[in-house]
C-alpha cells in the first residue's frame, strides 16, 4: 500500500489465490467500483476475499498471495 501511495498508483482489482496443502489452488477477485488505494478501504475487502475462500476448507493452507491491478 505504501508503493501505491507513493507512486500515486490506484488498485482496479483486486486478487486472493490460496494454495492448500493439497494440489489445487482457490481463487477469488474483485472489481472495485472506483480506484484507490487506502487501506481502510482495501483490506476490509481483501480480508471478506481470503474469508470465502477458506471457509469451508480443512486442509492447511500453503500459500496465500494478494494482487493488486491498476
Amino acid at each position: 500500500m505504501t508503493t501505491f501511495f507513493r507512486e500515486n498508483l490506484k488498485a482496479r482489482e483486486m486478487g486472493v489465490y490460496v494454495r492448500f496443502q493439497k494440489p489445487g489452488r482457490q481463487r477469488r477477485q474483485r472489481e472495485v467500483s472506483a480506484a484507490q488505494f487506502e487501506p481502510r478501504l482495501i483490506n476490509p475487502q481483501v480480508e471478506r476475499l481470503f474469508r470465502q475462500l477458506v471457509a469451508h476448507e480443512t486442509q492447511p493452507i500453503r500459500q496465500v498471495c494478494i494482487n493488486f491491478w491498476i
